[in-house]
């Protein structure tokens, strides 16, 4: 009778490895509720890469703007609905108190600036924030060279930014102009500037014709250039920040066993060559290259972002770019 039990054992063992399932997959089951700024296409490819892995967990992908998913975390940190956020590092450097302290079997992949205190963030993505210029519309060398540059007068009307309350790539962009050169360029700039609710308005509408110019993330330039745009980048003068997209653990969330099942695969090289070849950016492993026709990160010139001083002054910071928005002319 036991051998009869324990060749059944080792007959349906042998059936799951045969499908291709491994024990802890089959362990694995559940929920997991992933928030997620950023390109959606490049996180569905994710979440099904993930549910491939893990059939038994179903995952509710959320996807929405920086600022709005920060909102969302924030307004449920009483009681958490969500597992995983992956945001911009500000988000995280800003609000450690609505992250879990979790550290991923890849840890040692990702050098000390890239995690956040006490493992509460992986940051996965470089995302490099430069210029993008419709060539149709105004000559490159006519251009922007400079965050410098934006301020000058006879860019007004010209330039499209994304609203920094709503897009956490566009408070990147405000943070790196205070950083550099205070808040008398950010005055300058916002007299300039079209101010748009959505980030990826503005390489649509520069793709488009509809403006020369926009401040953008550097991925976002190389995939409209495949689509067929008529855009070219430009990568500022003074350079610009090494700046980090995260993944970590929403403290308090509903299923944390699968939360930190979900960050180990979000930091592991098969999910970040998902990343580079779905959506283009660059990431930080060194184990996997950008995408083709990038120039490679050895070559450009970067500067050291004060990603804490950036997250900690966020709300400041918007109240302030608000003010000077509220009397613009």
């Amino acid at each position: 009778m036991k051998r009869s039990m324990l060749l059944t054992g080792f007959a349906i063992l042998a059936l799951i490895l045969a499908l291709g399932w491994s024990p802890s997959a089959v362990a694995q089951s559940g929920n997991l509720v992933y928030y997620a700024s950023g390109g959606s296409k490049v996180n569905k490819a994710l979440v099904k890469a993930f549910e491939k892995k893990y059939p038994n967990i179903k995952v509710d992908l959320l996807n929405l703007g920086g600022g709005e998913v920060l909102a969302r975390v924030r307004a449920e940190k009483d009681r958490p609905q969500g597992d995983v956020l992956f945001s911009t590092v500000e988000t995280f450097i800003a609000h450690p108190d609505l992250f879990a302290s979790y550290k991923a079997k890849d840890h040692s992949a990702y050098p000390d600036w890239a995690v956040g205190a006490d493992n509460k963030y992986y940051g996965v993505e470089l995302a490099l924030m430069i210029f993008i210029v419709n060539t149709k519309e105004m000559a490159l060398a006519k251009a922007p060279q400079s965050w410098k540059d934006l301020g000058n007068a006879k860019y007004k009307g010209k330039i499209v930014m994304a609203n920094p309350a709503l897009s956490g790539s566009a408070y990147s962009q405000l943070a790196q102009m205070i950083q550099l050169h205070g808040w008398g360029l950010v005055d300058k700039v916002i007299g300039n500037a079209i101010i748009v609710p959505k980030s990826r308005l503005v390489y649509t509408q520069v793709g488009r014709g509809e403006f020369p110019f926009g401040l953008t993330e550097e991925s976002r330039v190389y995939a409209s250039m495949k689509k067929g745009f008529p855009v070219k980048p430009v990568y500022p003068s003074e350079g610009t920040a090494i700046r980090l997209s995260a993944i970590g653990v929403i403290k308090g969330g509903p299923n944390p066993k699968n939360a930190k099942l979900f960050v180990d695969f979000r930091v592991s090289r098969e999910a970040n060559i998902i990343q580079t070849k779905v959506r283009g950016k660059r990431v930080v492993r060194a184990d996997v290259k950008p995408r083709k026709g990038m120039p490679p990160t050895s070559s450009l010139k970067l500067f050291k972002y004060d990603a804490k001083t950036a997250g900690g002054m966020r709300k400041a910071n918007l109240k302030k770019f608000d003010e000077i928005f509220a009397k613009k002319k």
